[in-house]
């Protein structure tokens, strides 16, 4: 065959058939037969998960995980679902069945992301699939022929497909039993009786209620059934060619008659193996059924009349009636007769046929079927002289495997699709023609579908004083997203360490541990050794370890070939959709994007070798690149040709560098950075004259190197940098579809990196080695190019991360980046299910996309590729003013879902910027590396703090990562922003930068307002406090403290206090508050430090010294005068209460402790000598006259009793005159009765003392001078008093009770003085 020139304008994009989550998969399992005359069967088994079969060996791969055979169906309805898959596994006993369509209506529900998996009791026969829609476009019938000749019929419902996404993935099997009767009637089995003695060879569905299946002999067997009827019964009609002669050989073998073996029966040379049906709606008698026989002839039979109309030979050859049949059709082929338009009313007839014969070389014949006298058809050729050889682009061995034949966008054209096949590799051409004039176009260029070009990513490959290991390059190489599946990797450890004979864990084939298994399994084969001077080698030891990875790599990509194999072809017309179905994939064919065009064209349109391929590029380019489009595409080819010439080392020399000058952010001149690049990349010395002159001869094409222009380089630019964007629509991505779109966009990524870097690398080289001032230098720019080049490169970087780099799907409330997407938060993203793991490029940015506006006729070959356009170009990078904004939101959402270790592997995109730097900082407090964090906080101090604008640059977008109040902290001022951070740090128990940080603040709270320095400060001082207690620093926590206004800590702090350690500080704590307890005048007012010292004694266990506290409480309260509110001494009571309690916590033999009675005259109750302003204060000497008594727990409660007897007899009307002696140290108590009816006149007196009468107090005085003697009268009636007393006695018998040390319950008996009465006589 003649090498012709073709051009490529479609892109292959492949996808694994791996699911997002094994609980998607959902089996079913046919226990029946149509044996049975019995409709009912045995109780159906239940929905099960899907678990992954493990594949020890290629043959058992292959079983359990590729299609033996597979196809697309597209039902006629322009709902949701329409592109139903279905594929035959498991040792040709498991059907497959899912949908694959790309996108959907608003209306049209949660996605159908369910894969059915049906398990038979017997093989599915070949070609023994069949699918047709129903009338009401309501139930998919799929109908499934076995070995043992069982036909089932399958009604599915769409909605079966749809999870209820809002329900837990554990709950995939029941959504399914609500959706799907899984009883015994959701299958129907037909059993024909004339499968006994005829074998069926190919099952065809031309709707739910008529079945043709073709049998070996030649004939077919129609099976019809009413509307309505279920599966269970058919009628069948046996058609044939006629004769009883054929129907006899059918039935007894003739000898010497050919025939040709297809799985386990003989076919004979008559049996039809490819169908197509045509029907007139005119005339419905008209029902014709064309078949391609073994033996390379075309029938025509009337489905009517079960009539044959006619017969023709494929290649319109006259042959003699006994000429023998030279040529028998392969009966695998199922592509030979397609109807190319139901009415041919250009020649009358009633359709258009295409056929294809493999007979030779293979030609197609084109045919028109018309009808003929008397009331039958005929079959012409439209081109009887013609030969339609179809030729492939290349000189090698390539078979035509499948072809389609549909109606063309333009008006009055058709398309003609074909796949080559050779071994395991395919390829697929398309030609546009008009069926009647065929020949006009068919000896010109046919347009090529480009390959997949992710395949060819160069493998890694060891370098002398590499820093990095080999294996991390291969497991990034290896585990790239959508590479390889699960069962792959699985497999091809299981064959790798069979062959090395090492030990074989519990196999699995889930890649959570399958990458640990796998790097285990190649380091085992690895030993380090020692040179010959005792040192290790560890240079050898990466080369072995590269061979290894090397090795394993070989066997992946033996299965992986398998898996690639193309197993059908299908056209969707209604979309315009061409795909591919391999045996573990499938592969959408969309139209190329202008770079993609440009990319795989580039040699014939560097060089015009084809007139009519260069005007079809410039046609499909846009305006600005048409002049020069020969131009750059011979730069594109030579940047491409110079870079595969590099050697290894050379490889990784300019990856190394292209790295780090793309994620670090030079401040050097740009001559300076072109200079170093070059020579980071080694070309002076790596670059051989064999290199220089191929590169030379490439550019020769357009002048050589002095022909380079700014303009050249520009085009080339500008076309890698320009995406359209399209304006949204109605329709939205499925989960299929994201992934597709996702898979486009790597394939785009890599090829936009691959132009790009090349150019750079011919940039940097032609500048140094070519651009000589002496002599004319180059009419080239370098320096801006060169900085374009590196933007363009960065943003690519960045795709190429987000694209290649996997993560637990986690949902969000996130709306956090304005109008770029929808709300993470949406119901798309809220209805995950799965802990799915996919790229970062899916989730988000793709599932929240909005959906692309499609013309009134769409193409989805067309949107597709919009799609992944209107993907890339969302995202924003390529805008510089955006791409810090977008980068920064990128990593706030990694620290704020907890991936720290994507935010980590993420820092290299970031810019060099004071909010980056913040960000970072937050990132380290993630990680604990506060040192990190506290010089990245101090990085961004007084930018943040002072640069205007800032607000309104990030903080609108940040809600997700800083609250309103906190980022009023920025531009602020330096103290502000260091109270911000100290409290942060605080928050994440970074104790000792919060104090570091805090203290730098407070060096500038000089700077804020005088209204607002005191807040600041203080607030400053007290985070400088907390955090410096909380790591032991006493000595700063107490600087700090004694900046601190004094009221904040003596009312607010104390209990606070009181929790801290203070180690070795203790004794002087306790000192320091027993001086103030001390030095206090009036203990009912002012700081409670006998209460704070009571807590700290109790706190550190010190229950004496507790107990002692409150003894001086106890005897300082007995000096205070009580207001008219507590006239019952209730705090007096409370605080024995406290005195008792404390000490029944002691043993009884260490209940006491040491109490100091103050001796001095002037004390006594009822007044406070330090708070009484009649009485004269007393003197020092007075004061110090204390005795020091042991008072035990009993002399407490003694005098617990006493007082209570005291306010007792007040209450009841009872009490007792205190007569003080002036001149004697004695005093005389007297009970006395009073009738408070009674009247007492001023001037009378007792025993020459006057008496003063008030309504509440008798005061007796003599000569002028107080007689020392005081009677608090209470002026209540008698009956409130006693119950006033009974309720009190309640409350202190319940408030007595106490639990000691030893388990004993103490209780304190209430004594209640006896009632008196006494006539007091005037």
């Amino acid at each position: 065959m003649d090498d012709r020139s073709s051009q490529s304008l479609f892109k292959e994009t492949r996808l694994n058939l791996e699911p997002d989550s094994p609980s998607s998969i959902v089996v079913l399992h046919i226990s029946g037969h149509a044996r049975s005359t019995q409709r009912s069967r045995r109780p159906a088994r239940p929905p099960q998960p899907w678990r992954e079969p493990a594949a020890e060996d290629e043959t058992s791969f292959a079983r359990e995980h590729l299609a033996s055979s597979a196809s697309l169906y597209f039902r006629r309805t322009r709902g949701y679902p329409r592109s139903l898959l279905w594929r035959v596994l498991g040792g040709r006993k498991v059907l497959s069945l899912q949908f694959l369509d790309i996108v959907k209506g608003p209306a049209d529900g949660p996605d159908a992301s369910q894969e059915l998996r049906i398990v038979f009791p017997d093989s599915i026969r070949l070609s023994g699939i069949a699918a047709a829609d129903s009338e009401n476009r309501e139930t998919l019938d799929v109908f499934v022929l076995t070995v043992a000749n069982d036909l089932y019929t399958i009604p599915l419902k769409p909605g079966l497909f749809q999870r209820n996404r809002s329900r837990s993935a554990s709950l995939s099997s029941s959504t399914a039993l609500t959706k799907f009767d899984s009883g015994p009637g959701w299958y129907q089995a037909y059993l024909s009786p004339s499968f006994n003695f005829r074998h069926p060879h190919r099952l065809v569905a031309r709707n739910p209620h008529e079945l043709v299946v073709t049998l070996h002999d030649g004939g077919f067997l129609k099976l019809t059934r009413s509307p309505g009827k279920d599966g269970y019964s058919w009628d069948e009609a046996f058609n044939s060619e006629g004769s009883w002669g054929s129907s006899l050989r059918g039935l007894i073998p003739w000898q010497g008659h050919r025939t040709i073996t297809h799985g386990n029966i003989s076919l004979d040379e008559s049996t039809i193996t490819s169908t197509a049906f045509c029907y007139s709606d005119d005339d419905r008698t008209k029902q014709l059924f064309f078949g391609v026989t073994l033996d390379n002839k075309l029938k025509a039979w009337n489905l009517s009349s079960g009539k044959l109309e006619t017969s023709r030979d494929l290649l319109n050859r006259e042959k003699q009636p006994h000429e023998p049949t030279r040529f028998l059709i392969d009966p695998s082929y199922a592509d030979l007769v397609t109807v190319v338009d139901q009415k041919a009313h250009k020649d009358g007839g009633l359709c258009y046929l295409a056929t294809y014969s493999p007979m030779e070389t293979g030609q197609f014949k084109f045919w028109v079927v018309a009808e003929a006298d008397p009331s039958g058809i005929e079959i012409r050729d439209l081109h009887p002289n013609d030969t339609f050889e179809p030729l492939p682009a290349s000189s090698e061995l390539w078979v035509l495997a499948h072809f389609k034949l549909v109606p063309s966008e333009d008006y009055g054209l058709v398309e003609l699709w074909v796949l080559w096949k050779n071994n395991m590799n395919y390829r697929v051409e398309s030609l546009k023609f008009d069926i009647l004039k065929p020949l006009d176009v068919w000896q010109q260029p046919w347009t090529l579908v480009a390959a997949e070009s992710l395949g060819e990513v160069s493998l890694p490959f060891p370098v002398e004083n590499q820093l990095t290991h080999p294996t991390d390059d291969w497991v990034e190489h290896i585990f790239y997203p959508g590479k390889f599946t699960g069962a792959t990797l699985a497999t091809a450890l299981s064959i790798y360490e069979r062959n090395l004979h090492l030990p074989r864990p519990s196999s699995g084939n889930d890649k959570t541990g399958l990458e640990e298994r796998i790097c285990s399994a190649v380091a085992s084969a690895v030993a380090l050794g020692r040179q010959s001077d005792a040192r290790m080698d560890y240079e050898r030891f990466q080369l072995d370890t590269d061979f290894q990875w090397r090795r394993y790599y070989r066997v992946v990509t033996e299965l992986n070939k398998q898996r690639s194999e193309a197993v059908s072809f299908a056209f969707d017309c209604d979309l315009r959709m061409p795909w591919i179905v391999s045996s573990d994939g499938v592969a959408a064919l969309r139209h190329c994007n202008e770079l993609e065009l440009l990319w795989h064209n580039k040699s014939d349109v560097a060089a015009r070798r084809d007139g009519v391929a260069c005007e079809r590029l410039h046609g499909a380019l846009e305006v600005p690149y048409r002049a020069d489009i020969d131009r750059v595409a011979a730069l594109v080819t030579a940047a491409s040709a110079f870079r595969e010439a590099f050697s290894e080392t050379l490889l990784k020399c300019t990856a190394a560098a292209l790295q780090s000058e793309v994620t670090q952010d030079a401040s050097d001149a740009v001559d300076s950075r072109i200079r170093d690049f070059y020579d980071r990349c080694g070309f002076g010395s790596l670059v051989s004259d064999e290199d220089y002159n191929q590169l030379a001869k490439a550019l020769d094409v357009i002048g050589g190197f002095k022909s380079l222009d700014t303009a050249l380089f520009e085009n080339v630019v500008h076309l890698t940098s320009s995406r359209r964007s399209y304006p949204p629509g109605d329709l939205a991505l499925t989960l299929f579809g994201e992934r597709m779109v996702v898979r486009g966009a790597q394939e785009m990524i890599h090829l936009n990196g691959a132009i790009l870097s090349d150019l750079l690398y011919l940039l940097v080289f032609i500048e140094i080695e070519e651009n000589d001032e002496e002599e004319k230098p180059l009419d080239i720019e370098t320096p801006s190019i060169f900085l374009n080049l590196i933007r363009l490169l960065r943003e690519n970087a960045v795709l190429g991360w987000l694209a290649k780099t996997a993560r637990s799907e986690k949902p969000l409330n996130d709306g956090a980046n304005g109008d770029l997407m929808a709300s993470e938060g949406s119901a798309q993203s809220a209805a995950i299910e799965d802990d799915r793991v996919s790229t970062i490029l899916r989730f988000p940015f793709v599932r929240n996309w909005k959906p692309v506006w499609m013309q009134p006729s769409p193409s989805m070959h067309v949107v597709l590729t919009n799609y992944i356009d209107n993907a890339l170009s969302g995202i924003g990078l390529a805008d510089p003013d955006r791409y810090e904004q977008q980068v920064m939101w990128l990593q706030r959402t990694f620290i704020r879902r907890g991936d720290a270790d994507l935010a980590l592997q993420f820092l290299r995109f970031q810019p060099v910027t004071a909010w980056s730097a913040y960000i970072t900082a937050r990132l380290y407090l993630l990680t604990g590396d506060d040192a990190l964090a506290a010089a990245h906080f101090r990085k961004a101090a007084f930018n943040l703090a002072h640069r205007e604008g800032i607000k309104k640059l990030y903080f609108d977008e940040t809600e997700d990562l800083l609250r309103r109040e906190d980022a009023q902290s920025f531009n602020a001022g330096v103290a502000k922003y260091y109270l911000h951070v100290a409290k942060l740090c605080e928050t994440e128990q970074a104790f000792a930068i919060a104090a570091e940080l805090a203290g730098i603040g407070l060096q500038y709270t000089i700077a804020v307002p005088r209204e607002d320095r005191k807040t600041v400060q203080d607030q400053l001082l007290n985070s400088t406090f907390h955090t410096y207690l909380k790591i032991y620093c006493y000595d700063e926590a107490y600087s700090a403290l004694m900046r601190m206004a004094d009221e904040s800590l003596e009312q607010n702090e104390g209990s606070h206090l009181v929790s801290f350690p203070f180690l070795g500080l203790q004794d002087a704590v306790d000192e320091f508050l027993l001086g103030k307890c001390r030095t206090q005048l009036n203990i009912s007012s002012g700081p409670p430090y006998h209460s704070i010292l009571y807590a700290w004694r109790l706190k550190r266990g010190n229950f004496r010294g507790a107990a002692a506290v409150l003894d001086e409480r106890l005897q300082r309260l007995k000096t205070v005068s009580f207001s008219e509110k507590d006239p019952e001494h209730s705090a007096l009571t409370q605080a024995y209460l406290a005195l008792i309690n404390t000490l029944a916590t002691l043993r009884t033999d260490q209940a006491w402790i040491i109490s100091s009675a103050s001796a001095s005259k002037t004390e006594g109750r009822g007044r406070d000598t330090a708070a009484s302003p009649d009485q004269p204060q007393p003197q020092p000497q007075q004061q110090q006259r204390r005795r020091r008594n042991l008072t035990t727990l009993a002399e407490v409660r003694r005098q617990y009793q006493e007082e209570l007897d005291r306010i007792a007899a007040i209450e009841t009307d009872q009490f007792s005159f205190a007569v003080v002696d002036a001149d004697a140290d004695s005093v005389v108590d007297m009970d006395v009765g009073v009738n408070m009816d009674m009247d007492l006149d001023a001037g009378e007196g007792i025993n020459g003392a006057h008496v003063a009468v008030s309504n509440k107090d008798v005061r007796f005085r003599q000569d002028g001078k107080d007689a020392g003697m005081t009677m608090m009268m209470d002026d209540g009636k008698a009956r409130e008093a006693r119950e006033a007393r009974e309720a009190r006695k309640d409350m202190h018998m319940r408030s007595g009770d106490v639990q000691g040390h030893d388990g004993k319950r103490g209780g304190e008996a209430t004594r209640l003085g006896m009632e008196t009465e006494m006539e007091m006589e005037f």
